[in-house]
C-alpha cells in the first residue's frame, strides 16, 4: 500500500499552525499584492550588483526548495521559494523580503512571528539538503512610505532549526491524522450507503447514474428535468458516492437562494439517518452570522475579533471532531464559546469539510470567491449548481465593474491641498470623463467617424463600444496606487470612509477591466448630473 503523501507550502504551514492575535479586516496597503514583485526585484537586484565582482560570493533569487519526509504515518512534500540565498565564505543566508508600513525603527525579530518562522524553515530545508551544520537566517524588511530598508540576521545551528521544524510538523501532524482518520470513518459509510428510499421514482435512476458518470469522467453536465423528479437526491446521492472512489476534495453545492440551501441540508439529514457519516457546512453571509450590529472586523470594535486567531484553531479541531452537519446555528454556537468572529471561523473550518453549501458568489465571483478551494486544488472538487439558469445574470453581474464621475468630485473634498499628486489624478479623471459625455451628446455618424466601428450601441445620452478603454485604466490604476498611500497615512480622517469605499469601487473596475476580452462591452450613459462608464 502506498504511504500517503501530503503536501503543503512552508508558507501555509507556518500560517496555519503558528497564526495568533487579532482579526483585523480594515484597510492595509495592497502594495504588497500589487507591487511586491518590484520591490522585491528591486532589492534582488541591489543584493547582485553589490556582488558582481566579488568572486568570494553568489546571490541567487527566488530559489525552489523541497524537502520530504517521513513522520510518523504519513510522508510530506514540503515546498517553497526562498527570495534569495546568498553563498559566502563565512556562511550561507537565506533573506526573506517583506514589505511593512511602520516605521523600521519599530520592528525587530519578534515583529512578526510567522516572518521568522518562514525563513527558518527554508533555512533547515536548505541546510539539511546540503549538508550544512549552521546556517544564517535574513529578514529584509522594506518600509513603502519611506523606501528605507532594514536587515535582521542571525547564526543558527541545523540541531536548533531542525528541532523548531519538527516542532511545527508535530503541531501540523494531528490535523493531518484527523484528516485521514475521519476519510476512513467517512469512506466506510459512503461504501455502505444506499439509496435513502424505498424505489427510484421515474428518472431517477438514470440521472444519478448520468452525475456518478460525469464526475468520473470529469465532464460537465446540464440536466433540464420536471418539478418532482427528486433532483436533488438524484445529484447529491451519486456525488457522495463519488467522494470514496474518485478521491475528490470537497463536494459545494451551489444555490442562490437560502430555501434551496435548507433543501441541501435536509436532503444529507436523510442520508445521515441511514448511516452516512460526512462533514458537511452551510457557510453564511457575513451580515447574516455576524455576532455585532455592524460587521467591522477589528480589534477596536469587535470582542470576538479581539485574539481570535489564538482560539480559532481550538474551535476548529472541536467542531470537526464534534459535528457532521454544521449550520449556521451551530457555527454561532462555537464562536461565543471561543470568542471568535462566525464568518472567518466557518470559512477556515470549510477547509476541513466533504460538503460545502453556500452562494453562487463563493465559487464564482472574481472578488469574492474562495481562493484556499479553487486556487490550488480545483480539478478535485465538484461542483453542483442548483437552478443554473440563475446563474447566467448573476455571472453578468459578477463580471461587471462600474465607476460614476460624481463619486471622484466627492471624495476630492476630502483631499487636502497639499496632497497634489492625488488631486491632479482626480482632475485627470474628471477631464477624461467629461470628454466622454460630450461624446455622449454627438450624433451617431459624427461618433462613428470619431470612434470607427468600434460602435456598437447609440442612443440619447447612451453609447457603447467593443473595446477597453485603456485611458481609463492607467488613470485609475494611478488613483488606487496615489489613494493607498493617503489611506495608510490618514486613518480616521475626515472623509476616510467615503474614500475607502471609492478605493474598492475602482479596484474591482480594474480588476474586470484585466479580464476584459470579447464577451465585454464598455457602456457609457449621461445620467442628469452624472455619468456613468460600465463594464458590462
Amino acid at each position: 500500500m502506498d504511504q500517503d503523501v501530503i503536501k503543503i507550502s512552508v508558507r501555509n504551514l507556518v500560517e496555519f499552525v503558528l497564526r495568533q492575535g487579532d482579526l483585523d479586516n480594515r484597510f492595509t496597503s495592497n502594495v504588497r499584492a500589487l507591487e511586491g514583485t518590484r520591490i522585491h526585484q528591486k532589492i534582488q537586484q541591489q543584493y547582485k550588483d553589490k556582488i558582481i565582482g566579488d568572486k568570494s560570493a553568489t546571490y541567487n533569487c527566488e530559489v525552489s526548495l523541497k524537502y520530504e519526509i517521513i513522520y510518523r504515518k504519513f510522508k510530506f512534500l514540503i515546498e517553497g521559494r526562498a527570495d534569495g540565498i546568498i553563498l559566502e565564505d563565512d556562511c550561507v543566508t537565506i533573506d526573506e523580503i517583506k514589505t511593512v508600513t511602520r516605521p523600521l525603527e519599530m520592528i525587530d525579530a519578534t515583529y512578526n512571528p510567522l516572518h521568522l518562522a518562514q525563513v527558518k524553515c527554508y533555512a533547515y530545508i536548505y541546510a539539511y539538503e546540503n549538508k550544512l551544520d549552521y546556517i544564517c537566517v535574513q529578514l529584509t524588511y522594506y518600509n513603502i512610505n519611506d523606501h528605507k530598508v532594514k536587515f535582521i540576521k542571525e547564526k543558527i545551528n541545523i540541531e536548533d532549526l531542525r528541532g523548531f521544524f519538527i516542532d511545527i510538523l508535530d503541531k501540523y501532524y494531528k490535523w493531518v491524522e484527523l484528516k485521514k482518520d475521519w476519510n476512513d470513518i467517512r469512506n466506510k459509510s459512503i461504501d455502505d450507503l444506499k439509496f435513502p428510499f424505498k424505489s427510484y421514482r421515474t428518472g431517477q435512476r438514470k440521472l444519478a447514474a448520468v452525475v456518478y458518470g460525469t464526475i468520473r469522467d470529469k465532464k460537465r453536465l446540464f440536466v433540464q428535468a420536471p418539478t418532482g423528479i427528486g433532483k436533488t437526491i438524484s445529484t447529491i446521492f451519486p456525488s457522495i458516492k463519488a467522494l470514496a472512489t474518485q478521491k475528490l476534495s470537497t463536494i459545494f453545492y451551489l444555490t442562490a437562494k437560502t430555501t434551496t440551501r435548507a433543501t441541501a441540508e435536509e436532503t444529507l439529514k436523510i442520508m445521515f439517518e441511514r448511516g452516512l457519516r460526512l462533514k458537511s457546512i452551510t457557510i453564511t453571509a457575513k451580515e447574516k452570522v455576524c455576532l455585532n450590529d455592524d460587521t467591522a472586523c477589528n480589534p477596536e470594535h469587535c470582542e470576538y475579533a479581539r485574539g481570535h486567531y489564538n482560539r480559532v484553531n481550538e474551535a476548529i479541531f472541536e467542531i470537526i471532531n464534534s459535528e457532521d452537519l454544521i449550520t449556521r446555528d451551530k457555527i454561532i454556537k462555537y464562536s461565543k464559546k471561543f470568542q471568535i468572529c462566525p464568518f472567518e471561523f466557518c470559512l477556515d473550518t470549510a477547509l476541513f469539510c466533504d460538503y460545502v453549501i453556500c452562494d453562487y458568489n463563493y465559487a464564482f465571483n472574481p472578488r469574492v470567491y474562495l481562493r484556499r478551494f479553487f486556487d490550488e486544488s480545483s480539478e478535485k472538487n465538484v461542483l453542483l449548481i442548483d437552478e443554473a439558469h440563475n446563474l447566467v445574470d448573476r455571472s453578468r453581474d459578477m463580471f461587471s465593474a462600474e465607476i460614476y464621475k460624481k463619486s471622484f468630485l466627492h471624495i476630492k473634498k476630502f483631499i487636502k491641498k497639499e496632497d497634489n499628486k492625488i488631486l491632479k489624478c482626480l482632475n485627470k479623471i474628471n477631464s477624461y470623463m467629461l470628454d466622454l459625455k460630450k461624446n455622449c451628446n454627438l450624433e451617431f455618424k459624427d461618433l462613428k467617424d470619431k470612434l470607427s466601428d468600434d460602435i456598437v450601441y447609440i442612443k440619447k445620452n447612451i453609447y457603447a463600444q467593443k473595446s477597453k478603454m485603456s485611458e481609463i485604466y492607467f488613470l485609475l490604476k494611478n488613483f488606487s496606487s496615489q489613494i493607498e498611500e493617503w489611506m495608510i497615512k490618514n486613518a480616521g480622517q475626515t472623509g476616510y470612509d467615503e474614500i475607502l469605499d471609492e478605493y474598492f469601487i475602482v479596484n474591482n473596475f480594474i480588476r474586470i477591466y484585466e479580464i476584459y476580452n470579447d464577451n465585454f462591452i464598455t457602456y457609457i450613459e449621461n445620467m442628469a448630473g452624472d455619468l456613468k462608464v460600465k463594464i458590462l
